[in-house]
């Protein structure tokens, strides 16, 4: 992944999962009424999952690695990984009781989480290609000034876009 930016590539890949999944919603919602939508049906899961394992799966495990600084790195990566997990289990037990009430439009849900995700991650995640392991505690921390306040993040006097 050395190629890609890893927010730009984490961006594209919350922005598809959102179209396939709007994509998946509208075929299973068109299932009754259309022989083609099972398999635009089958095709929007696939490309879910495609997008999915080439950003939004595995940059974050990789991304941690270089947003902490290397005291805390083990702690930060242990409870990121623990809360990605246990997301998971709450999706995995949660899903069929929200597909029993909501049917077909269940992945609104997810929809709308991917759609504040996407505005996260522009927001808030720092770009990391590229730089120095050691700018990227700047990246994160607040810096104190003379008189004894916090300054701006580093981000901004690097020239990197606000996030």
């Amino acid at each position: 992944m050395s190629f890609c930016s890893r927010r730009v590539l984490l961006l594209t890949s919350v922005a598809l999962c959102c179209v396939c999944q709007i994509v998946l919603m509208a075929a299973l919602s068109l299932i009754p009424t259309s022989s083609y939508a099972p398999y635009v049906a089958i095709v929007a899961l696939m490309s879910y999952v495609l997008v999915y394992g080439m950003g939004l799966g595995p940059v974050p495990f990789m991304i941690a690695t270089e947003l902490f600084p290397v005291g805390p790195r083990s702690v930060g990566i242990s409870l990121g990984a623990t809360c990605n997990w246990l997301c998971n289990l709450l999706v995995g037990l949660t899903f069929p009781l929200v597909q029993g009430a909501l049917d077909e439009f269940s992945f609104t849900i997810f929809i709308t989480s991917s759609c504040f995700l996407f505005i996260f991650i522009y927001r808030f995640l720092p770009e990391t290609h590229g730089k120095e392991e050691t700018n990227f505690d700047n990246l994160t921390e607040k810096e104190q000034d003379s008189d004894g306040g916090t300054s701006t993040s580093s981000l901004e006097e690097t020239g990197s876009p606000p996030v």
